[in-house]
């Protein structure tokens, strides 16, 4: 395809695109947007100006530019056709808020001639690294050289794109998402994390359904599996429709490779101060810059990260006006590493990380490692391997010239193929973690089995539910065994169609129908892709019930003063009794000391000589309690020597479990921020006498309206609010439940700051 054609002949062109840029004709697809923000581009042709003396000693300076005032911008570059002299600096400053800058370094080599049909020359347009500034309205430009020769058609370039709302909106949405995965078993659990794309989340029954089991996948669209098996879903992609790319600047037709080889790490050598708010407008600035000034198709890189983690989509593998593209699953060829774009592709952090090392290293990692993990798993690519690439580099940018083959990692940078830097001293190191985690994350494996409950109450409970992420096309088995014996209870198997999560509902029965008996199991997922076997999981449930209540309560008078009371509590049984709680009544029951609990199965009292007592006794254990026995004793009036310490049976009780009394309110709330938007908020947990069935809670904003009443799951007493705004204020009322009722409500507040 033959490359646009620019006007050069004027001394200033001034170019303005808008909300009002011209779409071409068809149904919205993807790559056609109508949310294209203004962005002001302003090149300046340059006359140099050589000086009598230099700014260093040897060196002659030129003033390209002359200080001058010009539209507000928010980028500047410069750009050339042709060789630069050896030791040739470039350096710019720029008047912001009325005051001038020193001069900043305009640092070259990344932005290398490549041509709109991908060819690679120095007969192209090369750039400086874009320096991102504040709003500036002035600049000046110079070049320090030995020779005083400058290359030809230079041009300083100038790009404003102010921050949106919708920038500010799609800050807020990513915030919470760049929470990144600790291991390679959240691959499951990032269902419900924006940082993984699950907008599409799609949930249908599909694969064997037999009479006890329920197989559901619920297919994660995006996903990719590796032909050893592994599973990698789509990190979250910021779209090129969302940071607000005008498709209209782009060749329509992009150039695409044939397969993938290696992906490159850069960084863009621009500022690394920036806001989240502000990502998207830099986005859209070197947009600008590499399209309008570098004469480039396309972004040059295919995928961008910010120094947040925000992931975001750069060149474009759809033909514009496409329906149903999915650009970022294509080998686009970008123009990001001469002689070795085609069948590559390009990752560049946001930010010079040659000056100044990455805020936080960990999330640009995962980041970055989530990305190349999604793009290399499809191809089979192992991230320790190395790749062979052809170069076709004429430009003397590459260390391999065109006709050589480069012989370099999988996941590399830039400076490991070119004559660079890039990506900066301080992130290159990285790339050894990035390639560890890659590794991780192409693992085969059963994705994060999950097992619930693991304690069940055989009366109130009567199936068990066993998920997973698994390959498609796998082959899958789960075997259910007597964790004690190894007895085998029950199988079931099939096939899973599409990657994503598999679901088997387990009815506590055996092969023959029967119900199982209380006791402990070991429930085993196996797979297999292909000839791959993957490593089994598992996981143990406990079949439990409530202890028996105790039995043989006796008193044994130890001396003139004291009495012990011991019982015999039930051994025998799948969940062991945790404590024995005891209470004492002098008064036939009128009143009662508190409950005390023993780990053993008996206590020591001072009891008066000719007093009748009671004493009530259960057993504790994770599923619930025993029935209360209850027995009484009269304390012999004297003790003699030969009867100190005969035991005595008592006559003893079932007494129904009576309703506890009403909850206490709820005491020690709390808030803790966890990130910009997210606050979680708790409290203590009541005491087990009043054995609360439930905690509800409901929040109002910024004195609002109070929101519905909301059950925590499992007794939880902390409740995490994901979507806070800054600068608003929050009131939360708390209140507990059980058999007699509710627990006064408890209002607290916290202002986000």
């Amino acid at each position: 395809m033959l490359p646009r054609r620019f006007s050069r002949n004027a001394v200033c062109l001034i170019v303005s695109f808008g909300l009002g840029a011209a779409l071409f004709a068809g149904a919205p697809a993807q790559g056609a947007t109508k949310y294209t923000p203004p962005v002001s581009v302003v090149e300046l042709d340059i006359a140099p100006e050589p000086t009598i003396g230099a700014l260093t000693v040897g060196k002659r300076l030129t003033v390209l530019l002359s200080a001058q005032s010009v539209k507000p911008f928010t980028l500047v570059g410069l750009t050339w056709v042709g060789a630069v002299s050896i030791g040739t600096e470039f350096k710019v400053r720029v008047r912001e808020s009325g005051v001038w800058s020193d001069y900043f370094k305009l640092e070259y080599g990344e932005y290398q001639g490549v041509g709109k049909d991908g060819s690679e020359s120095i007969a192209t347009r090369v750039g400086s690294d874009p320096l991102l500034t504040g709003i500036a309205d002035g600049v000046e430009v110079v070049m320090l050289n030995s020779s005083g020769i400058s290359p030809s058609q230079m041009k300083v370039t100038m790009i404003n794109s102010t921050v949106t709302k919708q920038d500010e909106v799609l800050a807020d949405n990513v915030s919470d998402g760049n929470t990144f995965a600790k291991s390679s078993a959240t691959k499951s659990a990032v269902t419900q994390n924006a940082f993984f794309e699950t907008k599409n989340f799609q949930s249908q029954k599909i694969g064997v359904v037999t009479a006890d089991t329920l197989i559901q996948n619920l297919s994660f669209e995006g996903s990719v599996v590796s032909p050893e098996g592994a599973v990698v879903l789509r990190p979250r992609i910021v779209s090129r429709a969302e940071w607000g790319a005008d498709e209209t600047w782009r060749d329509p037709v992009p150039k695409m490779g044939t397969t993938l080889l290696a992906g490159i790490v850069h960084h863009t050598a621009s500022t690394n101060s920036y806001t989240p708010e502000e990502a998207p407008a830099q986005m859209r600035n070197l947009y600008a810059y590499f399209t309008k000034s570098l004469n480039y198709a396309d972004m040059g890189y295919n995928f961008l990260v910010d120094k947040y983690g925000t992931i975001y989509e750069g060149r474009s593998g759809c033909t514009y006006g496409a329906t149903n593209c999915d650009s970022p699953t294509m080998p686009v060829q970008g123009a990001h590493t001469a002689g070795l774009n085609e069948n590559t592709f390009g990752i560049s952090a946001i930010g010079n990380y040659d000056v100044l090392a990455p805020e936080n290293p960990a999330v640009m990692v995962e980041s970055i490692s989530s990305l190349m993990a999604w793009k290399l798993a499809p191809y089979g690519l192992d991230p320790n391997a190395n790749a062979y690439i052809l170069s076709t580099d004429t430009s003397g940018s590459s260390k391999y010239s065109a006709g050589q083959t480069a012989i370099t990692q999988v996941i590399s940078g830039h400076r490991d193929v070119g004559r660079t830097v890039c990506p900066g001293r301080y992130l290159y190191p990285y790339l050894t973690d990035i390639r560890a985690r890659v590794t991780e994350l192409l693992v085969p494996e059963v994705g994060d089995l999950n097992v619930t409950p693991t304690l069940l109450n055989a009366a109130a409970i009567s199936s068990v539910s066993v998920t997973a992420i698994i390959p498609a096309e796998a082959t899958w088995s789960v075997e259910v065994k007597n964790a004690d014996s190894g007895t085998m209870v029950r199988t079931s198997s099939g096939t899973q169609i599409s990657s994503g999560t598999m679901q088997y509902t387990w009815n506590l029965k055996d092969t023959s129908g029967a119900v199982v008996p209380l006791g402990r199991y070991a429930i085993t997922l196996n797979a297999s892709v292909g000839a791959t076997t993957l490593p089994a999981t598992s996981n143990v449930v406990a079949i439990a019930s409530v202890p028996q209540a105790v039995s043989s309560v006796s008193f044994t008078r130890t001396s003139s003063t004291s009495t012990k009371i011991s019982w015999v509590s039930e051994v025998k049984i799948s969940y062991p009794v945790s404590a024995n709680v005891y209470r004492t009544s002098d008064n036939s029951g009128a009143t009662w000391s508190e409950w005390t609990s023993t780990v053993s199965s008996q206590f020591t009292s001072s009891w008066t000589q000719g007093k009748t007592y009671l004493v009530e006794v259960k057993s504790l254990n994770a599923i619930g309690e025993s029935q209360v026995v209850q027995a009484s004793y009269v304390v012999p009036a004297s003790l003699t020597a030969p009867n100190l310490a005969p035991a005595m049976p008592a006559a003893v009780a079932i007494v129904p479990n009576l309703a506890p009394t009403k909850p206490a309110a709820v005491k020690d709330i709390s808030f803790k921020k966890l990130s910009k938007n997210r606050v979680t908020f708790s409290w203590a947990p009541l005491s087990k006498e009043y054995a609360a069935s439930g905690y509800y809670y409901r929040v109002a904003k910024n004195g609002g309206k109070w929101g519905k009443w909301t059950r925590t799951s499992k007794l939880k007493t902390a409740v995490t609010l994901s979507n806070a705004k800054k600068k608003s204020k929050y009131k939360i009322q708390v209140k507990a439940r059980n058999k007699s009722g509710y627990s006064p409500t408890v209002t607290a507040s916290y202002t986000i700051r």
